[in-house]
This record gives structure tokens, C-alpha cells and sequence, in this order.
């Protein structure tokens, strides 16, 4: 464990944001087809909710493309390739086999700490970013709106809309 003051904090406020709008109903599966069709990075979807809901923070294009160059090697480095494997796996069929599918269940559990190690990259780096002047539900919509158009994925998709806004994102899940 590191003693520097600018250790990486994996339990962060981030990290509690992502998992709880993570769990609200229809998020899930909205983000995953966002990923699955468009390459969206779910972690940065929720970085953009998380800092225009909880920090005040605007996303703005460069804005955008400095987070995703802050974790783009580890994103292509670490976590693709894990989630590679583990999807190529659950398609073979002897996976059915007890020890298969446990190593596929560990790759599962790696991966999501990978991501647990870019959250936390992007919630030190969001101490850098000023607070705009907007209303926190406002910048969270504008947030998503505009990081889904420049990772090319076009308008939110309505049942994210509806599942993250129908209440503010991230805190009665």
C-alpha cells in the first residue's frame, strides 16, 4: 500500500455513485448496449453523470478527450483485454465444466477491479476540473449528452433518460 497523498483511492465517491446508479432498474442494460453497439466506456458514461451531479462539473469536448486520454492505454491495456477473454469464454462450450467457469468467474472479478482502477483514476483527476454555475440535474443530463455524442453514440438512449432522471442520479439507488 502506497503512503503517497496521491494514491489512487479505489473506494471513492465515484465508485459509490457508479454502483449505485448502476443497480437502478434499466441502467444496466442501456449502458451495456451503449457499449456493445457504440464502444462506449461505461466507466466514463458514468464519470460525466457522476461529475455534473455531484461536483457541478460541465463536459465540454476537450474536457471529454482529456479524461479519455487519462485512461485510454489502461482502458486498451487491461480492461479490454480481460473482458475479451471473459466473453470469448462464456461462448465456448466447455465452459459448462465446473473449473472453466470459475476461472471465467475470476477474469469477471479481475475486470471489474480494473475498472475499479480507472474510476479512481478519473475521480483524482476530477479534482482538477472547476465547478460550473449550472443546476447539478441539468449538468448530469448535459454531461451524458455530450459524451454520448463524442464517443459517436448519438442521442441518450430514452430508457437511460428515464432510468437515471427520474430521480437525481446516483442517490436514492
Amino acid at each position: 500500500m502506497s503512503d503517497r497523498a496521491d494514491a489512487l483511492d479505489l473506494h471513492n465517491p465515484l465508485w459509490r455513485f457508479s454502483l449505485r446508479t448502476y443497480a437502478v432498474p434499466g441502467v444496466a442494460p442501456a449502458c451495456l448496449a451503449l457499449q456493445d453497439a457504440h464502444g462506449v466506456d461505461v466507466n466514463l458514461l458514468m464519470f460525466w453523470l457522476w461529475a455534473g451531479a455531484e461536483r457541478g462539473v460541465e463536459a465540454d469536448g476537450p474536457a471529454i478527450g482529456r479524461a479519455d486520454a487519462l485512461i485510454g492505454a489502461w482502458r486498451e491495456n487491461v480492461i479490454l483485454p480481460l473482458r475479451a477473454a471473459r466473453s470469448w469464454m462464456k461462448r465456448q462450450p466447455f465452459m459448462e465444466e465446473e473449473g472453466c467457469a470459475r476461472l471465467r468467474e475470476e477474469i469477471k472479478r479481475r475486470e471489474l477491479e480494473a475498472e475499479q482502477v480507472e474510476q479512481a483514476m478519473l475521480h483524482r483527476w476530477a479534482g482538477t476540473l472547476e465547478p460550473a454555475r449550472r443546476p447539478a440535474q441539468e449538468l448530469a443530463r448535459a454531461n451524458l449528452a455530450a459524451f454520448l455524442r463524442h464517443a459517436g453514440a448519438g442521442d441518450v438512449p430514452e430508457a437511460l433518460a428515464a432510468a437515471l432522471f427520474s430521480r437525481d442520479p446516483g442517490r436514492s439507488a
